[in-house]
Formats: structure tokens, C-alpha cells, sequence
């Protein structure tokens, strides 16, 4: 029952925040641990706060948001074990498994949380959505990724998801 009341509270905070591909979870996905499901809720969260998951792919060398359900989940635990401390008692290799629904639950509300805290907050009680285009502030771009310690892999990588990033219209 725990399950179910803490996905409830889930699911009102996905669809406040614009959350609309509901036809491609099913109950028995979310019960089950489905990792696709899960990874469809955390890939929604990283590209709706795209400010604060450029600022966590510049802190983090390792840190890529992928097409594979899998990896990322694995970037998502690991990345809240980082930041957060948290470790929702699974690991990235569990989070592939069509089991432990209710830390994968745990893990989208901690992942929302983290972004939110990221996210620079509107100074006004207005919404960013809702502000005029005109009378927006341009956002800054993200900066080319450093080339520190970094290998020439992973520095592509995270090159082209802030060419991705940059690339995102603002609603």
C-alpha cells in the first residue's frame, strides 16, 4: 500500500510538472519495478530541469544522461549517492531488474528534489512558463567542457549532451 500512496504522489508531481506519455506506463509496470517505466520518469525530470542537469553533467565527468534504461539508472544512483548521500537500497545493476518499485519511487522523488534545488528558483511568484518571451532574460550557455583529467571519450560525451542542452528551446 506504501507503494501505491508514494507513486500517487509521483504521479501528481509528474503531471504538474508536464508529464504527459502516461499511455506507455502501465500499473503492472509501475508495481513491478519496470525499468523501463522508471527510466522514462528519470530521463522526463533531467530534460525538464535542463539547467540543473547541465550544472550536475559539468560537476560530474562521468555524469551522461543515455538512451539505455539501464545506464540510466546507473547514472541516477550513482549521481544521488554523490550529491545526496542516498542510496535508496539498490544499485545501478538492481535498477535494471523488473523489481524494488518502491525505491525506484524513492529515487524519482529524490532525483526531483535534487533538481528543484539546483534550479534557480523565479524571484517573482510567476511561474518561468508563464513569463513573456519578450520579457525573458537570455539564459547563458553552457560552457565547453574542460579538459582536465577527462578522457577524449568522455569528453565527447559530455560536449555533445551540452550541445544538446544548448540546443533546447525554452518553453
Amino acid at each position: 500500500m506504501e507503494l501505491a500512496s508514494n507513486f500517487s504522489l509521483l504521479h501528481a508531481k509528474l503531471s504538474k510538472l508536464g508529464f504527459r506519455d502516461w499511455n506507455a506506463v502501465s500499473e503492472g509496470d509501475v508495481m513491478t519495478g519496470n525499468p523501463h517505466t522508471y527510466s522514462l520518469f528519470l530521463r522526463f525530470l533531467y530534460h525538464r530541469f535542463p539547467t540543473a542537469t547541465a550544472a550536475l553533467i559539468r560537476k560530474h565527468e562521468w555524469f551522461v544522461v543515455e538512451h539505455s534504461d539501464a545506464n540510466v539508472g546507473v547514472a541516477t544512483v550513482r549521481l544521488l549517492a554523490a550529491e545526496t548521500g542516498e542510496t535508496h537500497g539498490i544499485s545501478g545493476a538492481q535498477f535494471s531488474q523488473c523489481k524494488y518499485a518502491s525505491a525506484k519511487v524513492a529515487m524519482c522523488h529524490s532525483l526531483l528534489r535534487l533538481l528543484r534545488s539546483i534550479s534557480p528558483q523565479p524571484s517573482s511568484g510567476i511561474c518561468p512558463e508563464r513569463v513573456p518571451i519578450a520579457a525573458r532574460t537570455p539564459k547563458p550557455l553552457c560552457k565547453p567542457a574542460a579538459s582536465s583529467s577527462q578522457s577524449p571519450v568522455a569528453a565527447s560525451m559530455v560536449d555533445k549532451r551540452r550541445r544538446h542542452l544548448n540546443s533546447l528551446r525554452l518553453s
